[in-house]
């Protein structure tokens, strides 16, 4: 069970990161350093 919630927690952070990557990639990295200021890294937080 501990395991299943690593490889969770992991997988949703590599997802979070991959994410604002291609969006500062496509757009802008204002858009991308806005995006990851609070709801991501909040999101993050609140996961673990």
């Amino acid at each position: 069970m501990l395991e299943w919630i690593l490889l969770i927690k992991v997988v949703t952070t590599l997802i979070v990161v991959i994410g604002l990557s291609f969006i500062a990639e496509n757009s802008s990295t204002r858009i991308a350093g806005i995006l990851s200021g609070y709801p991501a890294g909040m999101a993050i937080v609140i996961f673990y």
